[in-house]
């Protein structure tokens, strides 16, 4: 069978499935819930269609839109302005556990991951995470959606694994992720592992894709995001997700040039602002390919990125570490309200595209998450009370004034800081505040222990968490590991 263009009916959850997984997630309590809503989930008569991109290793002070006066992102500043852009959203501070939650809308105590560095089954009966969670692209194929992913995957089972959900797939892959009887030849990074730039390493629908020196990674994922869209304009609604490879670094924390910046074949002399100013270059491409198709008022674009950049507070347990942009934008469906005051985490993306395609979860199963549609279309002038975020034993919480950075073991910051935030959420104006006896201060740290309560971190005793934290003390710091 052509794996491109395979069926979508050995993916079809059964009632067996479904029941597995409802027993895997109804024994926990849900937390800020989500309800499906009964508004109109159709543009001019079509179902609406979702592309998600997700930037790799970059704060929002990156982007114009943002207020950097020096990085030029004029296509991600049209879709803020002319949509909604978060001032304050929360991914996890590292690369797997946001992978993890931005698909499942449900965080690690639920999935597993709490880390790159170690994965912890939910329960005692050893649930993985492609058996007990559902992503987005599974429930929206069961939807009759059709759906892809390029880019990078970043995640323990393989990325054709029937329970994620994907039709068809793009991605950069390691040596250990080749098809059986392949050999890529091409350029390798400084750490040995094969590039995701120039000459690049990529796996298409199950095949090592032929690439040269002068290929560059990123053009190929986009070009594969704007085929999957162009082929599917005229058949069913579609979900691509594209978890870019720019603009994180490579060994040493440097940066490749680009198209824009350098000539081919180069990998480690770039910059961080090259690489921010051509993944806005491959944005526009995308959403000037989805207006000639015709589907601009039935698309749902998405834009984040994992976590903070290197230079900031990824993989440290800071708000740095967790703030990442977050855009969305859509002409008649996503009021154009720009800059937004409310809060968001990533457990808020799956609830939001499944109510936008007018389909569910199963009676029972918990999602962590709250649907942003209602908000998006201006239904309602609220979101959420607080967003939450972990990395390893740490955990992190917010409201629009209060903010809480390393509640538990010390992990890349003191431990337990509580902040004043005032009406800021750059992280400037800040006034720290862990130790005042003042009744406002008492009152809300009482209310976030309440709220943590529901929150569980992972056994530090656990030996997997033990191994994991004694060799970030070795090294010194939260932030070394890549």
């Amino acid at each position: 069978m052509n794996k491109e263009n395979r069926t979508t009916n050995n993916d079809r959850l059964g009632r067996r499935e479904f029941l597995s997984l409802i027993a895997a997630g109804a024994a926990t309590t849900a937390l800020p819930g989500w309800a499906h809503s009964a508004a109109a989930t159709e543009a001019r008569g079509k179902r609406l269609n979702f592309v998600v991109i997700m930037g790799d290793d970059c704060g929002p002070e990156m982007y114009g839109c943002y207020g950097n006066k020096q990085v030029k992102t004029p296509n991600l500043d049209k879709l803020a302005e002319t949509g909604v852009m978060f001032r304050t959203c929360w991914a996890t501070p590292i690369c797997s556990p946001t992978r993890a939650l931005i698909m499942t809308g449900r965080y690690g105590f639920r999935t597993g991951y709490y880390h790159n560095s170690f994965k912890i089954p939910r329960d005692k009966t050893g649930l993985n995470f492609e058996k007990s969670n559902l992503t987005f692209a599974r429930i929206l194929r069961q939807a009759g959606y059709a759906t892809a992913i390029a880019g990078k995957w970043q995640m323990i089972a393989p990325i054709d694994s029937a329970e994620h959900g994907f039709d068809e797939h793009c991605y950069w892959a390691g040596e250990r992720h080749l098809p059986e009887g392949t050999k890529f030849n091409g350029l390798k990074e400084p750490t040995g592992r094969p590039s995701r730039y120039w000459h690049p390493c990529i796996v298409r629908n199950g095949g090592l894709l032929p690439t040269k020196a002068g290929d560059f990674g990123p053009d190929i994922f986009t070009d594969f995001v704007i085929d999957f869209v162009k082929r599917h304009k005229n058949k069913q609604p579609f979900l691509a997700y594209y978890p870019m490879t720019l603009t994180h670094g490579v060994s040493g924390g440097r940066h490749p040039t680009t198209p824009l910046t350098g000539r081919p074949g180069k990998i480690t002399e770039g910059t961080r602002k090259g690489c921010v100013e051509y993944a806005d270059v491959l944005i526009g491409r995308i959403v000037k390919a989805i207006e000639e198709s015709g589907l601009r008022e039935n698309t749902i674009i998405i834009y984040t990125t994992d976590n903070g950049s290197t230079e900031g507070g990824k993989n440290s347990a800071t708000e740095r570490g967790a703030r990442v942009p977050m855009i969305i934008n859509c002409p008649g469906i996503v009021k154009g309200r720009g800059s937004s005051d409310e809060l968001t985490d990533f457990s808020d993306i799956l609830p939001t595209l499944i109510d936008f395609a007018g389909t569910r979860v199963p009676k029972g199963y918990v999602l962590d998450g709250r649907s942003l549609a209602p908000y998006l279309r201006g239904e309602t002038e609220r979101n959420r009370e607080w967003i939450f975020s972990y990395l390893a034993t740490a955990r992190m919480l917010r409201d629009k004034r209060w903010l809480l950075e390393a509640a538990d073991e010390v992990y890349g910051c003191p431990k337990g800081r509580f902040y004043d935030c005032g009406s800021n959420r750059d992280g400037s104006g800040y006034k720290e505040v862990t130790d005042s006896k003042e009744p406002e201060v008492i009152a809300a740290r009482a209310r976030f222990e309440k709220i943590l309560a529901k929150l569980p971190a992972p056994d530090a005793k656990d030996p997997k968490v033990q191994k994991v934290l004694k060799m970030y003390r070795s090294r010194g710091s939260g932030h070394k590991l890549q």
